[in-house]
This record gives structure tokens, C-alpha cells and sequence, in this order.
């Protein structure tokens, strides 16, 4: 391959790789806005579902010790 096609072909990656990484950045913030929307509505109607999820997601841990409370298909029927 030629140099300059060697460094088009740089060009265009490091482009891509920055496209990449705004849309992705992007989608993290649009999720995170949606579950933080949903945690402020899940908290008004249903405070200790929504704080046994906080917890879960700061304890992931928690899912598998206190099934009962904080396991993942016990919060999705909650949740539903």
C-alpha cells in the first residue's frame, strides 16, 4: 500500500472510532436518563421496590443473598 493510502486509511479510522465513541456516549446518557426517570416515578408510587433496586444495583451481591427482597425476578414481578 502506498503512504498516502496508509494515512487516508489512519484518517478514516480515528474518525470512525470517534464516531463511535460520541454515539456511544450518546445512548449512555439516553439510558441513563430513562432509568433515572424510572426510578423517580418507581419511587413515588413504590419506595422500597425502588430502593431494593438502588441497592441491588449498588450490591449486586444482594440478588443472590435475600432472594426473597432483592433477587431479579422478585423485582421484575414487583415492577410489572
Amino acid at each position: 500500500m502506498e503512504p498516502v493510502s496508509l494515512t487516508a486509511a489512519a484518517i478514516a479510522t480515528l474518525v470512525a472510532t470517534k464516531a463511535f465513541e460520541k454515539t456511544g456516549e450518546k445512548l449512555s446518557d439516553s439510558v441513563w436518563n430513562l432509568v433515572s426517570g424510572f426510578l423517580t416515578a418507581l419511587r413515588k408510587k413504590d419506595p422500597a421496590t425502588a430502593q431494593a433496586i438502588e441497592q441491588v444495583a449498588q450490591q449486586p451481591t444482594l440478588a443472590d443473598q435475600q432472594p426473597a427482597t432483592h433477587g431479579t425476578a422478585t423485582l421484575v414481578t414487583t415492577v410489572e
